[in-house]
């Protein structure tokens, strides 16, 4: 019964700051000024086979896995100020969001759920709030300090995008619960709203054409972490580096952090090639008997070395593999993963759904 009431009391919220404001822009042209409008934002399938032993050489997985990801987003009036987004997808866990297939070591699993479900709004044109099930912020960053690309949470987000040259580019404000990690649907875990365990500030910041920055202060369950990432784009020789970095500053200090260089190739066909070294401590999202944040299934815990490749093979089929190694001895629990190997191949179909059931209308361009 409790669920009702929260999605209940999230829309009066943003209902009342929706009603009195004025829109300083018009609506697109091709949309109706009273209608209501849906669009997906990425929808794909993919199958991998995946390699996983632990340390001593006792193999975890060798199985072939598949995976369901569906995103899209409601808006509720034409000129694009509320919304309702949703991402749907596989997995029975924080991470990783894949199923077996029963081909392998491990028995077959069914898991499909919402993950992420949640009612948006912007106030004016610097201003706005979500609530529901939210997705993570990661700044500049990615998945190797922070959480996993996978993962979910409950709460609410305020964020401001100040006008002032000076300033950071974004301000953000989350309030949310994190703890839930075996519970991906969404549904069980929006009375977490009424409790929350963490809080987040960020600021993120565009400091010259080919550098972004950001930075964020985060609180989950009594433990401060401290988060800071640098992206910068090089006009040679690579395409990306990314520089990031997470101390956690109480209850036993520990820290981690990633370099990650990204370069693309045109030559007989697009494809990207990236190597990442990252340094996780092992008591870094450590809150025992529990855990307080899951960080990403590839990059994991512990001194690893990896190395990425990925490749179209036409306008909606690509081709990915993924090898990573172990370098330190730490044990953990979870314990670390010695070597970790993957070939995956996604299938999007974004446009074809949107698209669909439009008649004699076509996609246009690569996925």
């Amino acid at each position: 019964m409790r669920v009702p009431i929260c999605l209940r009391v999230i829309t009066a919220v943003l209902a009342f700051f929706g009603a009195p404001v004025v829109l300083a822009q018009s609506a697109p042209a091709q949309e109706s000024t009273t209608g209501r409008s849906f669009r997906w934002s990425d929808a794909y399938i993919s199958a991998r086979y995946i390699y996983v032993d632990n340390r001593g050489g006792r193999v975890r997985w060798s199985d072939v896995q598949y995976k369901v990801h569906l995103k899209g987003r409601w808006q509720f009036r034409a000129k694009e100020r509320t919304y309702l987004q949703f991402r749907a997808e596989t997995g029975s866990s924080f991470q990783p969001g894949w199923n077996f297939s029963g081909w392998g070591r491990n028995a077959a699993n069914r898991s499909f759920s919402v993950k992420d479900l949640f009612i948006g709004h912007r106030i004016g044109q610097r201003w706005e709030l979500q609530a529901g099930g939210i997705e993570f912020d990661r700044g500049a960053g990615t998945e190797i300090t922070w959480a996993d690309e996978d993962g979910f949470q409950v709460g609410y987000r305020l964020s401001y995008r100040p006008e002032r040259r000076h300033w950071p580019d974004r301000l953000q404000f989350t309030v949310s619960r994190i703890d839930e990690f075996q519970h991906p649907s969404v549904f069980a875990r929006l009375p977490g709203m009424i409790e929350p365990n963490a809080m987040e500030l960020l600021a993120q910041k565009q400091l010259w054409e080919r550098v972004e920055v950001s930075t964020q202060f985060d609180r989950i369950s009594g433990v401060n972490f401290t988060r800071t990432a640098i992206r910068w784009k090089p006009q040679r020789l690579l395409d990306r580096i990314t520089l990031e970095a997470v101390v956690r500053a109480s209850n036993n200090p520990s820290a981690g952090y990633g370099l990650q260089l990204a370069r693309t190739w045109k030559r007989g066909g697009p494809w990207q090639m990236a190597f990442t070294y990252s340094h996780m401590e092992a008591g870094v999202f450590a809150n025992s008997p529990r855990r307080l944040l899951l960080n990403g299934d590839q990059p994991a815990l512990g001194q690893r070395l990896a190395i990425h490749a990925s490749r179209p093979l036409g306008k909606r089929l690509t081709l990915a593999t993924f090898v990573s190694r172990q370098l330190d001895r730490t044990p953990s629990i979870p314990p670390h993963t010695r070597w970790r190997a993957q070939a995956v191949v996604t299938y999007r179909f974004t446009n074809w759904l949107n698209n669909f059931p439009r008649r004699g209308s076509s996609e246009k361009g690569g996925l």
